[in-house]
């Protein structure tokens, strides 16, 4: 099976120096930022006031048992269950089968074969989704229209606009019962995150992301059918398990 796992973070600037008025001392701090942001791999899709409202989604929501959050703990834990998993799907099976079909047909034509990167002790396979054209042009599509409002209105304490979201990195994760078969227990990089399962659940047995603290004891693990959205904090400890 494929997923989509990524990792957007909040906007921000950096400082400058004390010394200068205000109003140069903003400019400063929007040219430093504005550099910044060219130096790295980060992307948006929203401009300002322009945002689409979030579509009407219901959702299944955990609360994590005597857990802290790395990052911006009392704004994200503002409200006690802040795991989030679809109720219906956000995707559709035909755009699932399309991203997948897309990316398969990519990676054959462009590398032959699935890319591999280390995750702690294990290997996963995928790709990051930037370098895959058709695929991140639907997932960018996807960011202003669905993924980006949804964050919006799951964490409003943290974000009120999808223009001060960006994406740090996003990556198609692509399991197997051999090579790929689950990542280390780890942390997302960016403030919130949100995983897609891109295939039917009748396609694998297993899977599903084990969450550190959820129903208590060690954790317990979130299923997700095909187009099924799970939107969390980055700081979060989880693991994607081994399907077969």
């Amino acid at each position: 099976p494929h997923y989509f796992d990524r990792v957007p973070r909040g906007g921000g600037g950096s400082g400058g120096s004390a010394r200068l008025p205000s109003s140069e001392l903003e400019s400063e701090i929007a040219r430093e930022h504005e550099l910044e942001c060219d130096a790295t791999d980060y992307w948006t899709a929203g401009v300002r006031g322009e945002s689409p409202p979030p579509p009407p989604i219901e959702f299944v929501s955990h609360a994590l048992e005597g857990w802290t959050l790395p990052d911006f703990n009392p704004v994200l834990q503002k409200r006690s269950r802040f795991i989030h998993v679809t109720r219906e799907p956000l995707f559709s099976v035909s755009e699932c089968k399309d991203v997948t079909a897309a990316a398969e047909q990519f990676m054959r034509e462009s590398h032959g074969v699935w890319t591999k990167l280390p995750s702690g002790r294990y290997e996963i396979m995928g790709a990051w989704v930037k370098d895959i054209p058709p695929v991140k042009a639907f997932f960018d599509n996807s960011l202003r229209t669905r993924l980006f409002p949804a964050l919006v209105s799951l964490f409003p304490e943290f974000v009120d606009d999808v223009v001060d979201l960006v994406v740090q990195s996003a990556y198609l994760f692509k399991y197997d019962a051999e090579v790929g078969a689950n990542t280390d227990v780890h942390t997302d990089s960016g403030c919130v995150s949100f995983t897609i399962s891109l295939n039917p659940s009748d396609e694998y047995e297993g899977g599903g992301t084990w969450f550190e603290g959820l129903g208590g004891g060690d954790g317990a693990i979130v299923d997700m059918d095909c187009g099924h959205v799970t939107f969390r904090p980055g700081g979060v400890r989880h693991q994607g398990y081994r399907v077969t």
